[in-house]
């Protein structure tokens, strides 16, 4: 009997550390993007940027987070995943070191480092899931996105008062380089510690996949992925200023945004497991976008009291709309291989797209002198994404090439 428990407890301890430190490196994943928004007025105060300025310093990051996305699998078959997230760690730390310095170029070579690492953190972390957690999809996939919602959260709701605690916006924003070094030691510690891979785990060096780029149902689920993604940054950027202009405090416009992400942490653990229970998720992603963009109006030109509520309703369409999408990368992927390759190109691809998104409100704004530009952009983008998911959400899977 004692055995028998042993052995259990052998087998299930590797599972319980890979599934804690994939929390951990999860917890790196947004903050040090939404640490900007809250702040962007300071910024733009020291710095002498203008709107479509400050647009820019937050587009670098998001189009880095799909421009350099691609070289994840890369990486990974020259290092192996968990030593290449490894070295992702460690540059996003150096990343936002480089905001202390607090000019201009620092801010913009800081946003080249963050995107970088976040976005080949982003791809290799479906693949990561495929490989230890077959078994379970839907609960690793919402542990692993509730965790990156935790990292928005913290990242938009602690700026202001980090920036007042550490004494100014540099300090601030520079914070998240020690969670990232934490994250860095955690997987160089389960490594020293030589956690076997459950059997038909991925090989650490994956072999690259063909014909990926041709299946009308990858293109799918990267529209789902980039439509989903810009949507959510674009709010990122612009939704603290916004509601500054409406009249709140930072404090309260940088909370505001942070209850929208921390909302999306009860949809990223609830929607994967609604979703997964039914026999297909065609309606799912359709669904949690339809939420969103309802939360955004009620947040845009609702009275400033419900603001509050819609920002709620933001967060459960976003989180539920991301989680959704991660997971069925993971769904519609023959084995661990294919779904580092899909996630490659549903996140280099889709966040390329989302990177154009702040910058192009924030231009559009400066133009306008007015935020009525944002509702039309931001429902053209529910409604390429909700087809999108609608047909991702089939049940079926990537036929390519071996």
């Amino acid at each position: 009997m004692k055995t028998s428990q042993t052995g259990r407890a052998r087998h299930l301890l590797p599972r319980v550390l890979a599934a804690c430190v994939l929390f951990l490196v999860a917890l790196n994943l947004r903050a040090a993007l939404t640490a900007l928004g809250p702040l962007l007025p300071e910024i733009m105060q020291a710095t002498g940027l203008t709107t479509g300025g400050a647009g820019v310093l937050t587009t670098v990051p998001v189009l880095c987070l799909g421009l350099l996305a691609g070289f994840a699998p890369m990486l990974a078959r020259r290092l192996g995943a968990d030593r290449a997230l490894v070295a992702l760690m460690l540059l996003l730390a150096l990343g936002c070191v480089l905001r202390l310095l607090g000019d201009v170029a620092s801010l913009l070579a800081s946003g080249v480092a963050v995107g970088a690492a976040i976005g080949m953190g982003n791809v290799l972390m479906p693949g990561l899931v495929k490989r230890d957690f077959a078994d379970h999809p839907a609960i690793m996939t919402g542990l692993y996105t509730t965790a990156m919602c935790i990292s928005a959260a913290a990242g938009t709701g602690l700026s202001a008062p980090l920036a007042i605690w550490l004494g100014g916006w540099p300090e601030s924003v520079a914070f998240w380089a020690l969670p990232a070094l934490l994250a860095a030691l955690a997987m160089l510690l389960r490594e020293a510690a030589s956690t076997a891979l459950p059997a038909g785990a991925m090989p650490a060096r994956p072999a690259p996949v063909r014909g990926l780029w041709r299946l009308p149902l990858a293109w799918q689920l990267t529209l789902a992925m980039g439509m989903q993604s810009s949507f959510t940054y674009i709010l990122f950027a612009w939704l603290p200023p916004l509601l500054r202009e409406r009249g709140l405090s930072a404090v309260d416009a940088g909370l505001i945004a942070a209850l929208s992400s921390g909302t999306q942490m009860l949809a990223s653990m609830t929607a994967p497991l609604l979703a997964s229970r039914g026999r297909d998720q065609r309606w799912a992603i359709p669904a949690m976008f339809a939420l969103g963009f309802a939360g955004f109006l009620l947040a845009f030109d609702g009275p400033l009291s419900l603001a509050w509520a819609g920002s709620l309703l933001m967060g459960f369409g976003q989180g539920g709309t991301f989680a959704v999408a991660l997971m069925l990368i993971v769904l519609r992927s023959p084995d661990a291989r294919i779904a580092a390759q899909m996630s490659s190109m549903a996140q280099s691809i889709g966040y390329t797209i989302t990177g154009l998104g702040p910058m192009i409100v924030g231009l559009a704004h400066d133009v306008a002198g007015t935020w009525a530009v944002l509702p039309p952009l931001v429902a053209g983008i529910v409604l390429i994404g909700s087809v999108a998911g609608y047909g991702a959400g089939r049940d079926r899977l990537l036929p390519v090439s071996p």
